[in-house]
């Protein structure tokens, strides 16, 4: 190690380096001469004669404690403290004295880490900055990672390739500890990982906050509880309960028995340590529980009950298979199954408020879905608009003016690392400029997400973990090739399959191919659960968007935020005009709602959206006809009489192939019928008609022929007033163009779809996709 070499042989080291990387002569003899009276200094600290001192311990012993290093070395005047800092970078750069980030921090070396990138590390430096400068990371970030990775270098004396993310949390961590920010240690990881240095997921804002799992003993910590013997029972209930609970529910149990259970109660009632609880006590929490500290009601005040009476049962019920641990918890329970009916009235009046807004969002989706599509086409052309055009220079765009703002007046990048394009309206010239490549990645992702939502009915934690291998082909018995979407394990851990129709192919498509890199790959990313607080495996998400200079995979929270702003955008208001919005969840009942009054049969309704139980899907599905109620009700009622014990059994394989099957008999000569399954023809095959007639782009040249020979035949009967006939051929007519408008549309996506976007990934031996 550099730190034990003698004198001579570090006069030596010193002498090679500078003759190595500086031919000024000034500069070769300011080192020598200031490494002479800094080892002269430095060899003032005496070891023994069995344990001699390092370099490093000597500095230790002297320069890190000294306010003043220089003064105390001895350098009195100007030329000194330059010759002796010149001589002390020399042996930081050569890892003789690797100093600790705290003295770093405290002097602030920046001749030392430009000597760096310029001598020993150069190479490695020039190829850092050339990515940089590819990636588009501003002058100011990359100036800070420079600093970041100077002083990782010199204090752990690594060069830059063996650098990994926990030296990069170390100094981040004693830069906090010191009070100084640690800017720039994110950049400089992103580039490292470019550069192939490190394979490490990327440190985002609270990194090693969020990947710490509290166990259950500093969950139950977290919140002080004053009694040990309350604590201790604490984490062994809840150590025993988790096992069968995945972490956010073992979090949400803690939460409730240890902060708004029992330690609420000794808050209010100091010194307390028996879970026989007074009666006065137990009222006197339960009216406290019913509000939260705002004022409001709390809403989840039943779940609260449920938990606590659970907490007593459970315990009861233990006892009698080990008293010795247990018996001594054994009493009552304060909550009472009396306590418990205004839960159960509460879960009824909450089904009926959301089957109500169910009902009103149900004819507010088309509105909202032509929003979020006007709203990609329009994005998408104002972006392309300007940045045709050049800074300063206008045009016009749906009635409105905008001007190309100038690129002096805005300092802004785009997430693929270019200028933005930044506008604005020729009308407010002192408003906030339009970021046009943000402005248009929010809308498609918008349309993204809804369209995705309202065609599949997933949960929002089941969208943000869709990848590209979840799209699976699969070959029929009749040897027809469809597409099948792969839902994987999530609330329930339960894997299911949902069918794509073609508007959800062409949805994921346009996902895939704005998404893939270059060589026309998905990238693949780490995703971080929040719940979980995991990173999982790369893989190739499709809802994953550019942050500085990688992917990053959205969270619930900016899908909530997509779809908040694509409502208030599409201006949908309630009856005494209040805005109205949907959330994620929205669209899956609006799913459930739809497929089932479509006469999609219950059981295979709780199959695709993935419910255990029939009563959970029946509770998703708002009705809106007294006669379907009524008939419904009919229904079960006689399923119940014939085949009790069949009467919740799952789909068979042939009940599978047939529902599979069944639509392709719905092939029309102008294209698709759409009627409910299982439902005869109302209208006598009149297909122009029809409203569940979904046209075949291809089939317009029929549709126009159909019309001609209609307007022939209006001509014919206005000739020989045939009344009835004139109204009957002008309300076709109608329709015929309700079809070729619906066609046109049709055509539109389907030129807009890319076969090949949807094309399987395969993977390698080493499990990567490619």
């Amino acid at each position: 190690m550099t730190a034990d070499l003698s004198r001579a042989a570090l006069d030596t080291l010193v002498t090679d380096h500078v003759e190595r990387y500086f031919r000024d002569k000034t500069a070769r003899s300011r080192r020598r001469r200031g490494l002479t009276q800094l080892l002269d200094w430095l060899e003032s600290v005496e070891g023994s004669k069995r344990e001699p001192l390092t370099w490093q311990q000597r500095w230790e012993e002297l320069g890190e404690v000294a306010p003043d290093w220089l003064a105390a070395a001895g350098a009195d005047t100007t030329r000194a403290r330059r010759a002796l800092s010149v001589a002390l970078q020399t042996l930081m750069l050569e890892g003789v004295i690797r100093p600790s980030y705290a003295w770093l921090l405290r002097t602030g070396q920046h001749r030392l880490y430009e000597k760096l990138r310029l001598t020993t590390e150069q190479a490695d430096f020039a190829h850092l900055m050339a990515i940089a400068t590819a990636s588009g990371v501003s002058a100011a970030s990359v100036k800070q990672a420079r600093l970041i990775l100077g002083k990782v270098m010199v204090h752990t004396g690594k060069p830059l390739a063996a650098i990994t993310t926990a030296d990069l949390l170390e100094l981040a961590a004693a830069a906090r500890a010191s009070g100084r920010p640690a800017s720039g240690v994110r950049v400089a990881q992103q580039l490292l990982r470019q550069a192939g240095f490190i394979a490490d997921p990327p440190l985002t804002a609270g990194y090693a906050y969020r990947l710490h799992k509290p166990t259950i003993p500093e969950l139950v910590d977290q919140y002080g509880i004053a009694c040990r013997a309350i604590r201790d029972l604490l984490v062994d209930y809840l150590t025993e309960r988790t096992v069968a609970l995945d972490y956010p529910s073992a979090s949400q149990l803690t939460t409730r028995l240890a902060k708004q259970f029992w330690r609420d109660i000794e808050q209010h009632h100091p010194g307390i340590s028996s879970l026989a609880l007074p009666r006065p006590v137990v009222d006197a929490w339960r009216q406290r529980q019913a509000v939260l500290p705002t004022g409001r009601p709390r809403k989840d005040v039943g779940d609260l009950f449920i938990a606590v009476r659970g907490f007593y049962l459970d315990l009861a019920a233990w006892a009698a298979a080990d008293p010795a641990r247990w018996q001594r918890w054994v009493c009552p329970s304060p909550i009472t199954v009396a306590d418990l009916r205004a839960h159960r009235k509460a879960l009824l009046q909450r089904q009926a408020r959301m089957h109500e807004r169910t009902r009103t969002l149900a004819p507010l989706l088309p509105r909202l879905l032509a929003s979020v599509r006007h709203q990609r086409a329009f994005t998408a052309q104002l972006l392309t608009t300007a940045a045709s055009c050049g800074h300063g220079e206008t045009f016009v765009l749906e009635d409105q003016v905008y001007e190309r703002v100038v690129a002096a007046q805005v300092h802004q990048r785009s997430s693929e690392g270019a200028e933005s394009v930044m506008v604005h309206r020729a009308d407010a010239p002192d408003g906030r400029p339009i970021n046009c490549h943000e402005r248009e990645d929010s809308a498609f992702w918008a349309w993204a997400v809804i369209e995705v939502l309202r065609l599949t009915g997933v949960r929002v934690e089941e969208l943000v973990e869709l990848t590209h291998l979840s799209v699976q082909p699969v070959t029929m018995p009749d040897g027809q090739r469809v597409l099948l979407l792969q839902i994987v394990p999530s609330k329930r851990d339960r894997e299911r399959i949902i069918p794509i129709c073609p508007e959800l192919a062409n949805v994921l498509a346009a996902i895939v191919r704005r998404i893939r890199n270059p060589a026309g790959h998905v990238p693949v990313v780490a995703r971080f659960d929040p719940l979980e607080k995991t990173l999982s495996a790369p893989l190739p998400y499709l809802f994953q968007r550019q942050w500085r200079t990688h992917g990053a995979v959205m969270n619930p929270g900016t899908v909530a935020d997509l779809i908040a702003r694509a409502a208030r955008g599409a201006g949908l208001t309630q009856p005494d005009g209040t805005l109205l919005t949907f959330t994620p969840h929205d669209f899956r009942r609006l799913f459930a709602t739809e497929a089932v009054n479509g006469g999609l049969p219950l059981h295979v309704a709780a199959k695709l959206l993935g419910h255990q139980d029939l009563t959970t899907t029946t509770g998703y599905v708002a009705v809106y006809a007294e006669a379907v109620i009524r008939h419904y009700q009919a229904h079960l009622a006689r399923r119940r009489v014939l085949r009790t014990a069949a009467e919740y059994r799952e789909p068979t394989a042939p009940e599978w192939a047939e529902f599979a099957t069944h639509f392709r008999h719905r092939t029309m000569a102008l294209g698709d019928c759409y009627r409910p399954y299982g439902t005869p023809c109302p209208h006598e095959h009149a297909c122009v008609r029809c409203p569940m007639l979904r046209m075949d782009p291809a089939q317009l040249p029929r549709l126009i022929q159909i019309e001609r020979n209609t307007r022939q035949l209006l001509a014919e009967a206005r000739q020989q007033g045939w009344a009835g006939e004139v109204q009957g051929l002008e309300e076709t007519l109608q329709h015929i163009a309700e079809k070729q408008a619906q066609a046109e549309r049709l055509q539109g996506l389907a030129d807009q779809a890319q076969p090949d976007s949807l094309t399987i990934l395969t993977v390698t031996p080493a499990g990567m996709p490619v």
